[in-house]
């Protein structure tokens, strides 16, 4: 890893939509760690997260779904109840 602390990974099964958005929005908000979000097959995502810091980890990720869950389920983009444990 790198020495870094943490590490996250994002998958999206059913996003044939545009990859630009959510890429601009998880690198924006990874900003001193790695992240990238990739297309795996026609319809999956792959996101991935690098870094030292648990809470950036999650912000990046919110960054991506904000945009992937009202534009894939039609549902608003609010955060998962895990993530409030």
């Amino acid at each position: 890893m790198a020495g870094r602390a943490v590490s996250a990974t994002l998958v999206c099964v059913g996003a044939a939509g545009a990859l630009d958005e959510p890429r601009e929005r998880m690198t924006a908000s990874a900003k001193t760690a790695a992240a990238a979000i990739s297309r795996v097959d026609n319809e999956v995502l792959l996101g991935r997260y690098l870094g030292d810091d648990a809470v950036m980890a999650r912000e990046t990720f919110q960054a991506a779904r904000a945009v992937l869950r009202p534009e894939l389920a039609g549902l608003p983009a609010t955060r998962p109840r895990i993530w409030a444990t």
